[in-house]
């Protein structure tokens, strides 16, 4: 249970940037300019290393 919700968590911020980032891709016709772009871009990696950091923290027993 404890590895499906780390990489829920994981998977959840990165999503978010996405959607983030589709949202405002369709708004400006794809020619995104400024702080918004950035932002989207910004909570993805964000989603990647959190993906990654939750990854690394699982305990696996055999």
């Amino acid at each position: 249970m404890e590895i499906i919700v780390k990489l829920f968590i994981g998977f959840a911020i990165f999503f978010t940037g996405v959607v983030l980032n589709v949202r405002i891709m369709r708004r400006t016709g794809g020619k995104a300019e400024g702080f918004m772009p950035m932002l989207s871009f910004i909570i993805i990696c964000a989603g990647l290393v959190a993906l990654v950091v939750m990854a690394s923290t699982i305990q696996v027993s055999l």
